[in-house]
This record gives structure tokens, sequence and C-alpha cells, in this order.
């Protein structure tokens, strides 16, 4: 997730007036959360090829705290990769999926979803370090590993250290950019922050995971989809669950009550187990990938919200957070417990007096 931004965490009773709801209209489709983008009104990006049916989850009211669902038709956006952005039909707006093309600004931004780097057959988009809040960070660089065409231009690709050329790479003359697979840290951003920068721990990691739904409560089915394809060295790895004292994605330094939900997979498929609420991380252990990580075993592998329980019932309470833009993972995780708190009360008796 993207950490950049001043992000308050807010639980809270559905009553309350002080709720905080995401205002950004999302979509869920393919077992990812896309959020709404606007075009230029000149863009000649025209929807596609269909690709399935979708749910898009929208505010009706200027706080954001009324929202309408429904199902969708998703088609291609022009020539872009659908891990990357897709259209609907009926809306005007591209929907491009968590990070992609963060940190470049205005036509440069859309430039950034239409012109891919293309090397040895792969599509790769690109993320930014951000100007600001400064200095800006750039990306590591190896050696090189050949020549690319980016926007009609010939470049040199470099390999970015401990990283894959299947996840990303770089490109010799950008310093600050990486280029990255389509669906790998899918809502990963770079931080100029070293302890908030997330896409570069997502990136250095042997694996990541996007969880669908994003949030959850307890005895609830979810699924982990692996972002990259898993490496020999991941064999009999451990996934375990670790409370988050920061909206980060990290290894949490005390990891006592890390509580063990499976081993990893390509789909990660779990029960929430019963947990406090709070954010947490998903949490690699794996002894065999010391040697082509420099020794280290435990890695973060991406974020994943669980809902609160209400006190003497079996309900949840809603969940709202009060955050940027960036924190798409957040926003939608909030949508999704919200909801699912909702049901769960409608659908309890009310206790009876004695």
């Amino acid at each position: 997730m993207a950490a950049a931004f001043a992000v308050a965490l807010a639980w809270m009773a559905p009553e309350s007036s002080a709720a905080t709801c995401p205002k950004q209209t999302f979509l869920s489709f393919g077992g990812y959360a896309y959020i709404a983008q606007k075009l230029p009104t000149a863009t000649a990006i025209k929807a596609g090829a269909a690709l399935g049916d979708g749910s898009l989850d929208e505010p009706t009211s200027a706080d954001g705290c009324k929202r309408r669902r429904e199902f969708v038709s998703v088609r291609k956006a022009g020539g872009i990769e659908s891990r990357v952005a897709v259209m609907v039909i009926g809306f005007r707006n591209i929907f491009v999926l968590g990070s992609r093309c963060d940190g470049f600004e205005g036509d440069e931004h859309l430039r950034c979803l239409l012109e891919p780097l293309v090397f040895q057959g792969h599509r790769y988009t690109g993320v930014r370090y951000p100007r600001a809040p400064g200095p800006q960070r750039t990306v590591a660089r190896g050696r090189p590993l050949g020549r690319a065409e980016a926007g009609g231009s010939a470049v040199t690709v470099v390999r970015i250290p401990r990283v894959p050329a299947s996840v990303a790479v770089a490109v010799k003359g950008r310093p600050n950019d990486a280029y990255v697979a389509a669906g790998v840290c899918p809502y990963e951003s770079f931080e100029n922050d070293r302890a908030r920068d997330d896409l570069r721990r997502c990136l250095e990691s042997p694996v990541w995971f996007a969880f669908d739904p994003p949030g959850a409560v307890a005895g609830d089915r979810v699924v982990g989809i692996a972002d990259r394809q898993l490496s020999p060295q991941l064999e009999g790895a451990t996934v375990s669950l670790v409370r988050l004292a920061v909206a980060t994605d990290s290894v949490p330094k005390n990891r006592d009550g890390a509580v063990p939900v499976g081993r990893v997979r390509s789909k990660l498929r779990l029960t929430v187990p019963n947990l406090p609420a709070g954010l947490y991380e998903a949490v690699v252990s794996c002894p065999g990938c010391a040697a082509a990580y420099g020794g280290e075993t435990v890695f973060p592998a991406g974020s994943f919200l669980v809902g609160k329980p209400a006190e003497g019932s079996s309900g949840v309470e809603a969940v709202s957070i009060g955050l940027a833009a960036a924190f798409l993972v957040l926003a939608v995780a909030s949508v999704v417990v919200w909801r699912r708190g909702r049901r769960r009360r409608a659908s309890e008796p009310e206790s009876g007096g004695s």
C-alpha cells in the first residue's frame, strides 16, 4: 500500500456521525480492486472486447457513506492490459488497478498507462518515486539486460538487484522509475521514506498476495492471489497473519501473536481466524530463501483488514477509514467489511426481554 499519506484508522458503530467513508468509486473484477480515474475529454481510449462481469461500488452521497452497488460489464481499455486498467460500459472513467503509474502526473500519467515498456515480449508499466516530500529516491541498478521499446523510443533495460526480470526492471536514464509486470505488487507504491517504501519491499520479496476480498471478519473465506510465479525456494514456506501497528507493509519486530494460516500457494485459501480488529500483514517464513535473498528468511507479503466484532453479539461494527486515495486496498476493505457488518446485523434476531 502507498503510505505517504496521513491515515486515520477509526472503528465505530454505524450510527456514528463522525464516520469517514471512502468517497472513491471502486470496481471489483477478477479478484482485484480498481479505482475510477477521469479521462481527458479528448482521450481516444475506446472500450474493447468484453472481459466479464464486475461489481461496481460508488458513493451516492457527498460524504461517501451512502453507496450503491451494481453488477457491470467490464471491457478492455483500448490496448491496455486488463491487470493495469479496464473500462466499464456506461462510464466515461477508466478503472486503474491499484498503484499503476503512481508518481506520473498530468498527461504523463495517461502516457504511462498507454505506452508500456515492452521487453522480451512482456509489458511493464511504470511506477515512480514521488517528488515530494523529498528527497526523491532512486531505484537500485544492476547489470544491463538488453534493449527495449518504451513509448516509441529505444531504451536500455537494467536489472533491479534481488528482483527477477519477470517481476520488474529499471531503465537507464530514468533513475526514479521501476517498470512492473502486470499483476505484480498491484496496490503498492514507492515512498521516499524508506520505512514506508512498500513497493520496494514487495519487489524484493519472493511472493506477494492480493487478498480477495481485501477485508473480512472472522469466519469469512478469503483467497490470497500470488502476484508472480512461485520459485522452487518457496517449497514448504508458511504464511502467518501478524498485526500491524502502522499502515505500511512490513514485517513487525514483534511477531509473538502470529497466527499461521497455511503454506504458500498460487491461491492461498483461508478462513479468517478469530482475531482482534485491525490491519494485518501476511508474513512468509521461507527457510529455503536464505541463499537467494542475502540470508533473509522472513518477508512481508501483503496486507489484510480484519473487521471488528461487536461486543455481546456475533455481528461486526462498521469500519471506516479516513484515508487518501492512494490507500486503495484499505478503502475497498473498509467498504467490504462495512457492508458485511450491516448484512449480519440485519439478519440477527433482537434479544428478547425477561
